[in-house]
């Protein structure tokens, strides 16, 4: 080999080495850009998430809302279905005219201690809660109820400004909308009976 093919060798395999260097540092600035993007997307999923949730939640008593409340009936009826469980619909109204021992927040403070950690508890009105008892029956859901009316009375309230509608799912209705039609209609049965009322929702047939 001559000193001219020699050189030529050399200067490919140079040319070689240098580009496999450049390519990697070209690889490992990618890396790291990709990993920052990923980053700042992640920061960014987790502040739309944060904002979202911010706007479903009751400034007042700092419970979820409305708006959840009938997003997570929708899921909740879903997943008993899938996993033929029962669940039950409470909704609670109180009662804090002049004269009441406990103000509605004292006492939705009251009724969420008194639930299960599975139990989902949301404002839906000026005066009413809206409760999910999941793998509870409508049975299950008058013991809740019976619960939250002696937390009520051990905090120094009174159990008759409370009245409360029940509905269960499969029993009473088979989707989200219809089982809260039910309770609403129980609740309003409740409001009729006279104070502090509990009533459970009809079959279809009999409201």
């Amino acid at each position: 080999m001559n000193r001219t093919a020699a050189g030529l060798i050399a200067g490919a395999a140079g040319t070689v080495v240098l580009g496999v260097a450049t390519a990697g540092r070209v690889i490992v600035w990618s890396r790291r850009r990709i990993e920052a993007l990923e980053r700042t997307l992640g920061a960014a999923r987790e502040e739309a998430q944060r904002v979202a949730h911010d706007e479903l939640v009751d400034e007042e008593t700092g419970l979820l809302d409305g708006r959840f409340f009938r997003v997570a009936l929708e899921q909740r009826v879903a997943a008993a279905r899938r996993k033929l469980q029962p669940l039950a619909v409470m909704l609670i109204e109180v009662d804090d005219d002049d004269g009441a021992p406990l103000t509605f927040l004292e006492q939705a403070e009251v009724v969420c201690e008194a639930l299960r950690e599975a139990d989902t508890a949301c404002r839906i009105g000026k005066r009413r809660l809206a409760l999910i008892l999941e793998e509870a029956t409508e049975f299950g859901a008058v013991f809740a109820i019976e619960r939250v009316r002696m937390a009520v009375n051990r905090a120094g309230g009174d159990e008759e400004r409370l009245w409360a509608g029940v509905a269960g799912y499969p029993t009473h209705a088979l989707d989200a909308g219809e089982l809260l039609e039910r309770a609403e209609l129980a609740l309003a049965r409740a409001r009729e009976s006279g104070r502090g009322w509990v009533r459970v929702a009809r079959a279809e047939n009999a409201e």
